[in-house]
């Protein structure tokens, strides 16, 4: 598995990333909204707006671009309490991670609300160590077989423009078909 960090919007609110993962031979763009990003000196100056363009590793995707392209880590910010330190799901933190294109896990531990130590932080190899063996492989092969069967039944049904949506809560899987819309991404 692969992925590729690649735009950043910064807005009032929220930093958001468009993430390519490509998962066997599945080649697939996330949306994430990282909790931070850590500044370098690599960050382009703002930009209020670029115009449409057509990224290399896209061609056939606009995007509008606004804000600022960082090309430093972004951070998933985590909370545990020193109760419930030895239950972490470094799984679940791992996936989140992967698919949203974040580097960096900084992770606080508190008693009863009050942070005695500095926060931790962890790369995302090292959330992976962490995770139960062979778990998340397990599971990445799940998710491939899964996305390969909902690609079939989308070109077997003729819908070769669509978008794919779930809540990742259990949800029903939504499949929308694009005939006719732009492939367009609002950055």
């Amino acid at each position: 598995m692969t992925t590729e960090t690649k735009f950043l919007k910064e807005d009032v609110s929220s930093f958001r990333v468009i993430h390519k993962v490509t998962l066997g031979t599945l080649i697939f763009l996330v949306q994430g909204e990282p909790d931070a990003c850590k500044y370098g000196n690599d960050v382009l100056d703002g930009i209020e707006c670029s115009g449409w363009m057509a990224p290399p590793v896209f061609p056939t995707v606009e995007i509008m671009r606004s804000g600022a392209v960082v090309k430093r880590s972004m951070v998933e910010l985590k909370t545990k309490s020193e109760k419930s330190v030895a239950n972490i799901d470094w799984a679940a933190y791992y996936f989140q991670m992967l698919f949203g294109g974040i580097s960096t896990l900084v992770l606080g531990i508190h008693n009863g609300g009050i942070f005695s130590s500095e926060p931790q932080e962890f790369s995302l190899d090292e959330v992976q160590s962490r995770a139960k063996p062979d778990y998340i492989e397990k599971h990445l092969t799940k998710l491939e077989v899964l996305l390969c069967r909902i690609r079939k039944v989308m070109m077997d049904n003729g819908l070769h423009q669509s978008a794919i949506f779930c809540n990742g809560k259990g949800g029903p899987i939504v499949i929308k078909p694009r005939e006719g819309e732009p492939r367009v991404l609002w950055m």
